[in-house]
């Protein structure tokens, strides 16, 4: 089971009359019997209050007290101002007592309501958990009942409902910032699609390692998790991975971009662009992903699942897609990279691209440097 809910109780008077006492326990009868039909019914031993016994071997499993006098459904049980008073129940020594106690913890001081303790069935990483929400909160008065499932329940209802909204806007203004940034008005959206598929990607693998135990015979306690995936994890890192993916293919498009202006074919400022950035963004990337791997030897399943996500989703897009799909994606209508923008006819080949890159290489050149030594030394024909 999970945690505690509290079900308030108010009464029109005081708690201490048969009225109050009648209808307190059909609203928490009524709970019980409303959740049956769902994945995680209440049994009546999970609910404590000051209105109801739960058999005792001597009752039905289900009995409700009453204040002035017994309960026609269990008579042997005395009635709550009996048991207050300290008539016991023959044969269940300590009954009244218990009673006591409890009436202490859950009545308020002026006996004007009154709290019963219902012990969840339900916790929020339980699959299909809506249909017994619904019907806890349908058979009960507005705002009468709280447990802290319900209230993550709540939570991630609330964040799922905007999670949409917030990602399509920061797609959108991520692209039209780069976009107004190169004066380029394709070359963000061709990107993107090398960020769409490796997320979509990421969060498979997530969900067939947490959700499904892909990796079970490897016995390793870091990836098995008996809740799943944790609802927590796409809306938190979503925006995030999408950012680092785009970063990264965004370093490299601004030397592609700088090569194409000095008049290099399309072909050769690509190539440029990756021989030129890639080992700075691969350093970066181990980095990140070293820092990220942290989180997968935490306790917590919510830190190893976003460990999890960063970690792989930069190894991922640090060695796959930016050296593999990012270039083949620029490759494909080579012009619309940098449309409306006007770039200087690509008359320089990739062959003197790599003497270039040869020459910075072999002189140690700074990469501030590179363009104006190489091409100096191209023009005037030295060696």
């Amino acid at each position: 089971s999970g945690d505690l809910a509290f079900v308030h109780l108010a009464a029109a008077t005081t708690v201490k009359s048969d009225a109050f006492f009648d209808e307190a326990c059909a609203s928490l009868r009524g709970m019980v019997t409303a959740t049956q039909h769902t994945a995680y019914p209440i049994a009546p031993d999970l609910v404590t209050s000051v209105v109801n016994v739960n058999g005792m071997g001597v009752c039905p499993d289900w009995t409700c007290l009453r204040w002035s006098r017994r309960s026609p459904e269990c008579p042997v049980i005395p009635s709550a101002r009996e048991l207050l008073s300290g008539v016991g129940v023959p044969g269940l020594p300590g009954v009244a007592e218990m009673y006591q106690q409890l009436w202490g913890r859950s009545v308020g001081s002026k006996n004007q309501s009154s709290v019963a303790m219902v012990s969840m069935p339900f916790l929020t990483a339980s699959p299909k958990p809506d249909a017994f929400v619904l019907a806890l909160r349908d058979s009960l008065p507005p705002a009468s009942v709280y447990a802290f499932s319900l209230l993550e329940y709540d939570q991630k209802e609330s964040a799922y409902g905007m999670f949409p909204i917030v990602l399509a806007l920061a797609v959108v203004a991520i692209s039209l910032f780069a976009a107004a940034a190169y004066q380029s008005a394709l070359a963000p959206f061709k990107l993107l699609l090398t960020v769409v598929a490796p997320v979509m990607f990421v969060y498979g693998c997530l969900v067939s390692i947490f959700q499904l135990g892909a990796l079970e015979p490897l016995n390793l306690p870091a990836l098995a998790d008996e809740f799943g995936v944790h609802w927590g994890v796409p809306v938190s890192t979503a925006v995030v991975l999408i950012g680092l993916a785009l970063d990264y293919d965004l370093f490299i498009f601004a030397r592609i971009y700088e090569f194409r202006q000095q008049g290099y074919e399309n072909r050769a400022a690509v190539v440029g662009g990756l021989a030129t950035s890639g080992p700075v963004i691969s350093g970066a990337g181990v980095v990140m992903a070293l820092a990220f791997g942290s989180l997968l030897f935490s306790d917590f399943r919510l830190n190893v699942q976003m460990g999890f996500v960063f970690t792989f989703g930069v190894t991922l897009d640090v060695f796959i897609i930016r050296p593999f799909l990012v270039p083949t994606i620029l490759m494909l209508g080579a012009e619309s990279n940098y449309w409306p923008a006007k770039m200087p006819p690509g008359t320089r080949t990739i062959e003197e691209l790599e003497e270039r890159l040869l020459w910075a290489r072999k002189s140690g050149a700074a990469d501030g440097l590179l363009a104006a030594a190489a091409d100096a030394r191209l023009a005037g024909g030295g060696a």
